[in-house]
């Protein structure tokens, strides 16, 4: 059986992109993984990100533990104008900075949604000698909770004002 000649990677990965106008993206047409980007194989097993072939075919080699990060924020995109080189940090900044990811509000104290207790009862809790057993039995807590609370692990704003 003769052997299949196979297409250099950079020619069968161009023919997979549409290349637009030089500030337009360059969308992947072909296969995507879950989060959108491009992906395409090179040998048995070997999945690549598009976007990051796009980059070594035009910029050269990704330095180990570098992110290939889009300015445009479109994961299909291919086009080398839109992409740099950052860490997972400076991915993580960009993201923010641009508002996108899901980020929950964070609610302290009183206002957290599994709050069992109020700031009064926080305080008399940390201020109490007894065991820790003793003051969730009354409490209707965990012995734990009582625990984190008392080493300033959560209600921590109260530290400088309560605890010893």
């Amino acid at each position: 059986m003769k052997a299949r000649k196979r297409q250099p990677l950079s020619e069968r990965f161009w023919s997979k992109v549409e290349q637009c106008g030089p500030d337009q993206c360059w969308p992947w047409r072909a296969a995507v993984n879950a989060n959108g980007y491009g992906r395409l194989t090179a040998g048995r097993g070997v999945n690549l990100k598009a976007h990051r072939v796009a980059y070594e075919l035009t910029e050269g080699e990704i330095a180990e533990g570098m992110s290939v990060l889009h300015k445009c924020d479109n994961p299909p995109c291919c086009n080398p104008n839109h992409l740099f080189l950052g860490t997972k940090k400076d991915n993580t900044r960009d993201m923010l900075s641009k508002h996108r990811g899901s980020q929950p509000p964070h609610s302290f104290g009183e206002k957290h949604h599994n709050t069992k207790f109020d700031e009064g009862a926080a305080r008399k809790i940390i201020a109490d000698q007894r065991t820790h057993r003793a003051i969730a039995v009354e409490y209707g807590i965990s012995w734990m909770t009582v625990f984190r609370l008392k080493h300033g692990q959560t209600w921590k704003k109260l530290d400088r004002e309560v605890r010893p």
